[in-house]
C-alpha cells in the first residue's frame, strides 16, 4: 500500500511538472513579445541659447506580432514632450500635435526632421552636445521603455 501511495504522489508531481513546462514556452513568448520594441538612431538636438524647446528623433522597431501604440513620452528634465508631425500645405509647412503613433507588427516608425518628431517643451536645463537626456516611452498596453537620448548639435 505504501508503495502505491508513493507512486501516486510521484505521478501527480510529474503531471504537475509536465503541465507547468508545457505552458512555459507560451509565457516566455509573451514576455519576449512585450519587450520586442527596439529604439535605434535616437538623439535630441541641443537647446539653442535662450530657448527652452527642442526636438528629438529616432526609429522605433516593432519586432512583436502585434501593433504597438506610443501614447506618451516623459522626462524629469522636460516640462512636457509632445508627439508632432510636419504638415505640408499650399501655404507652407506647419507642425501639428498628434495624440499617438502606431507601429505595426514587424514594422518600424521613423521620427525624423521634416516629419514626425518628439517636441520637447520647457527643457529645464541647457542641453549641450555630449550630454544625454533620459526619457520614458509609454505604450498603450502599459509597456514602457527608458532610453537615453544623446544630445547632438544643430
Amino acid at each position: 500500500m505504501a508503495d502505491k501511495k508513493i507512486i501516486d504522489q510521484i505521478t501527480l508531481k510529474h503531471r504537475l511538472a509536465i503541465a507547468v513546462l508545457s505552458l512555459w514556452p507560451e509565457f516566455s513568448l509573451a514576455a519576449a513579445e512585450s519587450s520586442a520594441l527596439e529604439v535605434n538612431n535616437a538623439y535630441v538636438r541641443e537647446v539653442i541659447p535662450n530657448q527652452h524647446n527642442t526636438a528629438a528623433f529616432m526609429s522605433l522597431e516593432n519586432n512583436s506580432s502585434q501593433r504597438q501604440t506610443l501614447v506618451s513620452i516623459v522626462s524629469d528634465e522636460v516640462e512636457r514632450i509632445e508627439l508632432h508631425r510636419h504638415v505640408h500645405s499650399d501655404t507652407g509647412m506647419a507642425m501639428e500635435r498628434v495624440e499617438q503613433v502606431s507601429i505595426e507588427a514587424g514594422d518600424d516608425f521613423i521620427f525624423a526632421p521634416g516629419g514626425y518628431h518628439l517636441m520637447l517643451i520647457g527643457v529645464e536645463r541647457s542641453l549641450s552636445v555630449g550630454q544625454n537626456l533620459g526619457v520614458e516611452l509609454i505604450f498603450a498596453d502599459g509597456q514602457s521603455l527608458d532610453i537615453e537620448l544623446p544630445v547632438v548639435g544643430y
